[in-house]
């Protein structure tokens, strides 16, 4: 065991890129071990993302090779498997803020696959892995291997829940008609549960902003409380409204600055399937999943409530299907915590007295807060008026 107390000492205390650097080193000359020790010499609430991340593959590593890299081929016959589902649930800790990344995939992906039984699990996080690093040699070698193995094991991977011609064809109708038409969508690579694709519909006369709109959340039907089961609730799908000069372009989307708000749409459209007996609605509240933490270092919302698209009428509300079932459209509104919190005491109804629909209809990173500049934002009415 190693002195981690001595190293942040030496390191100047909380200088955690420094630290971060020399457990890259560490890792490469196989001392996993070494990484342990460093990282665990952190208090857990100091250790951040990217720490985290690392323990996370540290145990991993020292689960199938070894602490010391004494077994480089991974036999699978020697993996230490609690050791390995304790560094599944340190990755599991930090979904919220990787499970858009390919670095964290990536780990999620070699450690199911090391797993015995979880290869099909693997495959979905390895195939997510490429869709965000597309060309990465690593991640295609590895999907390949999934593949083999499950086709060799008679095992196919986990059907996805999709619309049905009909349906899907209503639903892309009526995002045109309601919302805006679009050329461009941002399809999914790897699905995990759902095909969830993002309509971007670009700024036109009418509403001079970016509208993003998911297509494919609403093939899963939610669990609906069953007082609510004849309002027609569980199919859902939701937009976002970006300012027009908001950076959409394939480059832009690798800065998590101008990622985030689809990270966010995708990430709440999954809730529901993470969590089987959770179901959104009309102002539910979510948060970013890690106590509260902002979803970008240039903002600090850090949540979203779901509201009806009022701006686009109330014809766009609904997708009416054919077999009499209804497609629910809900706009996410970012949030502050400070506002989610007045939500949760005090009701949807008051939160939105306190401010103009104006406020909320585009996202603005560095809007005023509805509850902690309630006084900037009244001063600010009064002079319009």
């Amino acid at each position: 065991m190693i002195d981690g107390g001595s190293i942040l000492h030496k390191l100047g205390g909380k200088n955690m890129e420094k630290l971060a650097e020399q457990i890259a080193r560490w890792n490469d000359e196989n001392k996993f071990e070494k990484c342990v020790d460093a990282i665990e010499a952190v208090p857990e609430a100091e250790r951040g993302y990217e720490l985290t991340l690392l323990l996370g593959r540290a145990y991993s590593n020292i689960a199938v090779l070894g602490p010391h890299c004494e077994r480089p081929d991974g036999d699978a016959d020697k993996v230490d498997c609690e050791l390995l589902d304790k560094a599944i649930g340190i990755f599991e800790s930090i979904r919220a803020e990787g499970e858009d990344k390919p670095f964290w995939n990536s780990r999620m992906a070699y450690a199911l696959w090391m797993s015995d039984g979880r290869e099909a699990e693997a495959l979905k996080y390895a195939e997510r892995w490429l869709e965000l690093a597309p060309g990465d040699e690593n991640a295609k070698k590895l999907i390949e291997s999934i593949r083999e193995f499950l086709a060799d094991d008679g095992e196919d991977a986990p059907a996805l829940e999709t619309y049905g011609d009909a349906d899907w064809n209503a639903v892309q109708d009526h995002i045109a008609k309601y919302f805006g038409d679009y050329d461009e969508v941002m399809h999914e690579v790897a699905s995990e549960g759902i095909h969830l694709d993002v309509c971007v519909i670009p700024p036109r006369e009418e509403h001079n902003y970016y509208t993003l709109v998911t297509l494919g959340m609403g093939a899963h039907k939610m669990n609906v409380p069953q007082e609510l089961a004849d309002q027609k609730l569980e199919r859902v799908e939701l937009l976002i409204n970006l300012p027009a000069d908001w950076k959409l372009t394939k480059e832009a989307m690798r800065d998590d600055k101008w990622m985030w708000p689809v990270h966010l749409l995708r990430w709440t459209a999954r809730y529901p399937l993470r969590d089987r007996d959770t179901w959104l609605g009309w102002g539910h509240t979510i948060d970013s999943g890690d106590e509260s933490k902002p979803f970008n270092e240039e903002t600090k919302l850090c949540g979203a409530m779901l509201l009806s698209p009022g701006v686009f009428g109330e014809d766009s509300y609904v997708c009416k299907l054919a077999d009499g079932g209804e497609v629910n459209f809900y706009q996410l509104i970012p949030l502050y915590k400070e506002e989610i919190d007045y939500k949760l005491e005090h009701g949807v109804d008051e939160l939105l007295e306190k401010c103009s629909d104006e406020q909320l209809e585009v996202i603005d990173p560095k809007r005023l807060n509805i509850v902690t500049d309630a006084d900037k934002i009244a001063h600010d009415d009064a002079l319009m008026e």
